[in-house]
C-alpha cells in the first residue's frame, strides 16, 4: 500500500507529467466518490491559469516527498518504528489523540511492509508501555511524547 487518500486529496497526478501508464492500482477502503478528469482537460486548464499549474506541481512533490519518506523509512526504521510512525500519521490527521483509524490491521501490515501478526504484536507491546489504548478501531495515543521519542522525531 502506497498511500491513503481523503476527501479533497487527489492521486494519479503522475500521468499528467509524462502521459505514461500507471504505476499503482487504486483500492476504496469505503464507499467513495471519485472524479476522474481527462489529461487534456487537466493540460488545457494549466495552459490558462497558473495556478492549477502550481497545485500540479505541488503535488507531484508531495507524492515524491511521501514515496522518499517511505523508502526511508523501510530502510532506516524496524518495524515496531514503522507501525508507531504510522500511528502518529493517524493522529495527525485525526487532529486528535483519540481517533478511529482507517485502516484495518492488514491494511497497517500492507501500508508498513510487514504481516499483520507482527503490526498486532507492536500495537499490543505499545499497549503494554502504556503508550496506546487500542479499542477495535478506535485509539488512544495515551504518551504521544514517549512514541514521538521512540521513532527518533
Amino acid at each position: 500500500m502506497l498511500a491513503v487518500v481523503g476527501p479533497g486529496e487527489t492521486l494519479g497526478e503522475l500521468v499528467l507529467a509524462d502521459d505514461g501508464s500507471r504505476s499503482a492500482s487504486v483500492s476504496a477502503l469505503t464507499d467513495a466518490a471519485v472524479l476522474r478528469l481527462p489529461r487534456q482537460a487537466v493540460l488545457d486548464a494549466a495552459e490558462i491559469w497558473p495556478q492549477v499549474t502550481a497545485a500540479l506541481l505541488k503535488s507531484l512533490a508531495d507524492v515524491v516527498r511521501r514515496l522518499t519518506g517511505a523508502a526511508a523509512d523501510l530502510v532506516f526504521l524496524d518495524l515496531p518504528r514503522r507501525v508507531a510512525k504510522l500511528l502518529v500519521i493517524e493522529r495527525e490527521a485525526a487532529r486528535s489523540d483519540v481517533f478511529e483509524t482507517r485502516l484495518t490491521q492488514e491494511e497497517m501490515a500492507h501500508r508498513v511492509g510487514a504481516s499483520r501478526q507482527s503490526v498486532n504484536t507492536a500495537l499490543r507491546e505499545f499497549q503494554r508501555r502504556g503508550w496506546i489504548a487500542v479499542d477495535g478501531p478506535r485509539i488512544h495515543i495515551r504518551d504521544p511524547r514517549a512514541v514521538q521519542r521512540f521513532i527518533g522525531e
